[in-house]
């Protein structure tokens, strides 16, 4: 019987360390002459991506590759092309055609400027910074930063939390698990999580509308000086609280729901939560103009 313990837990803790054997990794360094006023799509599979804009004249890229062999690391291949739009398209050919478990690689790419921003990533963080054009980020597992960024956002993450910081552009952000916060937005916004918080704040330009929506979590809705239109809140369990509003008429109000106009009816806003407070408020200080530019020090 010890015999067979001992066999048994040999055994186990073999696989166990076969299971976990240490990847191996490399980073490539690729740089790619720049076409001004092109998009930037970057594909890859367990993973993160981040892109960042600089004063270079071209476009800088580490791949950090992970690998189960040597071997297989060291044909790895990162590739670099434009398609007939001439939008550079990065991503990565593995060995025979196929990742496998646990391997991955992430990217870091700096570029001049965009015409647009498209990243996916099945499991990994995303982030972008001082970029512009429509943006679409999607990454199955991981949380997702957006900043001084000039276009619409689109992003998505099935298990993350969502930040997005002065987006001069439209706002389209959802998480089946994490909270979203979105400061200074100037325009619209939508928010939708299964479970987290959601934090808006609008800039004083932004004349809305804004939607949110989660099954378990707060609502905290920050209006700018030229929010205008129809506003519906509603939760169904805590309370819906309003605050140093201005220029609103208060249709009607309960604990649980408020329904009001603030300026003029030119458009309809909608937040809802299952469960959570929820607050409305207008913001005291007046915000700096925003303009189509990146603040100087995004861009480094």
């Amino acid at each position: 019987i010890v015999s067979l313990l001992a066999i048994m837990t040999a055994t186990t803790l073999g696989g166990c360390h076969f299971l976990h054997l240490q990847l191996h990794e490399s980073t490539q360094a690729i740089s790619v002459p720049h076409l001004p006023g092109t998009a930037l799509h970057v594909k890859t599979t367990n993973g993160a991506i981040a892109v960042h804009h600089h004063d270079g004249p071209d476009v800088e890229i580490l791949a950090h590759i992970k690998a189960v062999s040597p071997e297989r690391l060291a044909v790895v291949r990162v590739v670099t092309e434009r398609g007939e739009d001439n939008a550079l398209n990065v991503h990565v050919d593995w060995p025979d055609g196929r990742r496998r478990n646990r391997e991955g690689c992430g990217f870091e790419i700096l570029v001049p400027d965009t015409n647009g921003v498209v990243l996916k990533t099945s499991n990994g963080q995303l982030t972008i910074s001082g970029c512009s054009g429509p943006a679409d980020l999607k990454t199955s597992n991981g949380k997702v930063t957006a900043s001084d960024h000039v276009g619409s956002l689109v992003a998505r993450t099935s298990n993350g939390r969502i930040e997005a910081t002065r987006i001069i552009g439209s706002v389209e952000v959802a998480s089946s698990n994490g909270a979203i916060q979105v400061e200074d937005a100037m325009s619209s916004v939508s928010a939708e999580t299964s479970n987290g918080s959601i934090e808006i704040r609008l800039h004083d330009e932004s004349t809305g509308p804004v939607f949110c929506d989660t099954s378990n979590g707060s609502i905290d809705l920050t209006l700018g000086a030229m929010f205008v239109g129809e506003l519906t809140a509603k939760t169904s369990n805590r309370s819906v609280e309003l605050e140093n509003l201005h220029d609103t008429e208060v249709l009607s109000k309960s604990k649980t729901r408020a329904h009001l106009i603030v300026g003029q009816p030119v458009h309809k806003s909608t937040i809802k939560t299952s469960n959570g407070t929820i607050r409305v408020r207008q913001r005291l200080e007046l915000l700096p103009a925003l303009s189509g530019e990146v603040p100087a020090e995004a861009a480094h």
